[in-house]
């Protein structure tokens, strides 16, 4: 499959929305919800489903800070917050069709 320029950008925008303009749930959820390409939509999906996970793990991590717990799982999601966007938008540059781990295969659900 080729993935053209502008898919390239637009799937980085969706991925990297949350590291480059802290707007992670607004910019994929636009681009969804515009877009009629379709490898766009997936990935634009997939990088909402991934931002949409990040805050509820987030809210989860914020009231096990209550117990004392969350606070060492802090750094743990701030790394998987920055890393997966980033190695997304360079599966995306390779060619490549990138699904997140966790959320990816709910994404691709129908």
């Amino acid at each position: 499959m080729y993935i053209t320029a502008e898919q390239k950008i637009v799937a980085s925008i969706c991925h990297l929305g949350g590291l480059l303009m802290a707007m992670p749930i607004l910019v994929p959820l636009v681009v969804f919800l515009v877009t009629t390409d379709s490898f766009m939509r997936v990935q634009a999906k997939e990088a909402l489903f991934f931002q949409i996970g990040l805050v509820i793990a987030g809210v989860a991590v914020s009231i096990l800070m209550l117990l004392l717990v969350g606070f060492l799982l802090v750094p743990v999601l701030a790394v998987i917050g920055l890393i997966l966007p980033v190695i997304a938008t360079i599966n995306i540059w390779k060619q490549r069709d990138y699904s997140y781990p966790i959320t990816g295969k709910y994404a691709r659900l129908p």
